[in-house]
This record gives C-alpha cells, structure tokens and sequence, in this order.
C-alpha cells in the first residue's frame, strides 16, 4: 500500500483515516445526506494531518496543512455566508492548531491567508483573532 510507503506508521497514529478518495466515492453513492456530514469530513483530513504530522519533523507540511485548512474554510464561508456553524468551526480549528514547537504553538492562533488581507480574513479575524 503506497499509503504506508509514503507515511509510516500512518494507520497505528489515525485512527479515523479519511481520504479524498472516500469522499468521492461518498458523494457518488449519495451517502451524504447534509452538507454538513461533506465539511466534517474535509476537515477530518485536515485533522488527521495534523496529528499524523505532531511526530514529524518538517514545518513547511505542518504549515502547508493550516494554509490549506484555512483557505478551505474561507471558501466555505464565501460559498455558504448565512452557516453560523462555519464560522464556529472555522474559528474552533484555527485555535486548536498544533503546529510543533514551543514557539509555533505560542502563535497557533495566528493563521496567514495568503499573506494577505481579504474581506473573508477580515471577517476571521474580528471572530477568531488575528489572522496574518
């Protein structure tokens, strides 16, 4: 499995793995039945990513990872602007984050959004904290 290949010990760290490859196969077979069940499980790819990336050693994946979290929940809430709960979880995640060191997680409330400043980050921001 190339899975294991690539990630070791992947499966012995996420116990609740989800794919693209699944929610595709999800959304051909009609298994959702809200939007909601779709979002929780991006973002359980999101999460599994960071927890398998808690052991590793590369900042640029674990940062890779929160830029890629964050744009998908900036496209959520400009797709479905009246969902109060995208905010909530938008702003639950980016204080969660755990990106490694002492001094990276001193700054987890902290999300960079293109290294700009957009209305959607002007809006995360006065909700969740800064976003740079």
């Amino acid at each position: 499995m190339l899975l294991v290949l690539v990630a070791p010990r992947f499966y012995d760290i996420v116990k609740y793995p989800m794919c693209l490859h699944d929610i595709a196969t999800k959304l051909k077979n009609s298994a959702y039945t809200e939007q909601e069940q779709v979002v929780l499980d991006f973002r359980r790819i999101f999460d599994n990513v960071r927890l398998y990336l808690k052991t590793y050693p590369d900042q640029t994946m674990k940062k890779n990872v929160n830029k890629v979290s964050t744009d998908f929940e900036i496209l959520l809430a400009e797709e479905f602007p009246n969902k109060k709960k995208n905010q909530e979880k938008t702003c639950e995640s980016t204080k969660k984050e755990d990106v490694g060191s002492a001094g990276d997680r001193a700054n987890s409330n902290h999300v960079r959004v293109n290294g700009e400043t957009n209305d959607k980050a002007d809006n995360l921001r006065n909700n969740c904290g800064d976003v740079e």
